[in-house]
């Protein structure tokens, strides 16, 4: 049998990675999967997640309007959005503050949520 939060733990881990180099469309790949599967607040997290890590490969491609919609948006599901001993905030905060700043701005991917268990 499967462990859904375990693997959702190791998803998250492994999406971390990918975040951290640039590869936006990578994590969007490895999540989906949990994001077709969950309900909720769990799957609002998820596709917020996704959202965000594509808006920072929009912005990697300098494509600053595709950037803008999907950090908004993927910053406003993960507002109050849950997942079990994930923070969520830090990202949010920085995904909506970089989408106030397009199209011009310079600043660093944030750290990419990880499970704290």
């Amino acid at each position: 049998m499967i462990d859904a939060e375990r693997d959702l733990d190791g998803a998250l881990a492994v999406a971390g990675a990918l975040f951290a180099a640039g590869l936006g469309f990578e994590v969007h790949e490895l999540l989906e999967p949990h994001w077709i599967h969950a309900t909720g607040t769990r799957r609002e997290a998820l596709q917020g997640l996704i959202q965000v890590a594509v808006g920072y490969q929009h912005l990697a491609n300098g494509n600053a309007a595709g950037a803008h919609s999907l950090l908004a948006e993927g910053a406003t599901r993960l507002d109050g959005a849950n997942l079990p001993g994930v923070d969520l905030t830090g990202l949010a905060r920085a995904a909506t503050a970089h989408a106030a700043a397009l199209p011009s701005g310079d600043f660093a991917l944030p750290g990419f949520p990880h499970s704290t268990r």
